[in-house]
């Protein structure tokens, strides 16, 4: 009887442990499904980071844009307002790929500094000679590079089904947020500055925000200056490509 007893004992004994160790296994499973999905939660909110293309719609023709935008420094770049519309732009062959305007460099390479690095960089452009997108890292080593399909892709007015089409989307794309800036420019700066247009350009972060007003000095000395290069710098692409002709 006792033997008996003591075995009945062990028995208990044994299924009071099992059932324990069941609970203990339920409740790690529990945790991990939970770690599971707070880290995909983490995941989701990383990669939801929106962004914008900036339409530089908004500023005065002439406006030189340098920080205006949030997240990024523009250097060489000043907006041009189609004709269309009351501005300098030549729309006829540099549409704008929204709305009525678009940046160009009249006098350097146009530069994008970025407040932190990014994984890509792209906008809509049309060239007269050519286009090359070159980003950097944070120590000024080259990341990746880009190029128009084409030497130009301006629309030829006489004749617009001649030249492949304007607002070409070109841009670099890294699997990391390696990117501190990019430089922009015709593939031959000989014949001078001023040879495309960009419009809709987008990064990591972009925001297209609406201008805040310039004092009207700004305004008038972007006119004066457009007056003396713009204009000129646009002449000079159109005389160039006919004598190239």
């Amino acid at each position: 009887m006792k033997a008996f007893l003591t075995t009945l004992l062990a028995l208990a004994a044994l299924f009071a442990n099992a059932e324990a160790q069941a609970l203990s296994d339920g409740n790690t499973a529990g945790s991990s499904i939970l770690t599971l999905q707070a880290q995909t939660t983490d995941l989701s909110s990383a990669q939801a980071v929106t962004s914008e293309p900036i339409t530089f719609e908004g500023w005065s023709d002439g406006t030189v844009l340098t920080t205006q935008y949030a997240n990024v420094n523009f250097n060489g770049a000043v907006v041009l307002t189609a004709a269309s519309a009351g501005g300098t732009l030549d729309d006829a062959s540099y549409p704008p790929h929204s709305g009525t305007n678009v940046i160009y460099d009249p006098n350097a390479p146009l530069t994008l500094t970025f407040s932190s690095p990014v994984s890509f960089v792209n906008g809509y452009f049309t060239y007269a000679n050519g286009l090359v997108m070159t980003a950097y890292g944070s120590n000024g080593q080259v990341v990746g590079t880009a190029e128009g399909a084409n030497l130009y892709n301006w629309v030829d007015p006489s004749d617009p089904s001649a030249n492949p089409p304007p607002n070409e989307l070109i841009g670099i794309s890294l699997s990391s947020a390696s990117i501190s800036s990019v430089i922009i420019s015709s593939v031959d700066n000989t014949l001078g500055y001023g040879a495309f247009v960009a419009d809709d350009i987008s990064f990591t972060g972009s925001i297209n925000l609406n201008p805040v007003p310039e004092p009207s000095s700004t305004i008038l000395l972007g006119a004066a200056f457009l007056a003396g290069s713009c204009r000129y710098g646009f002449r000079r692409i159109r005389a160039g490509r006919r004598s190239r002709s």
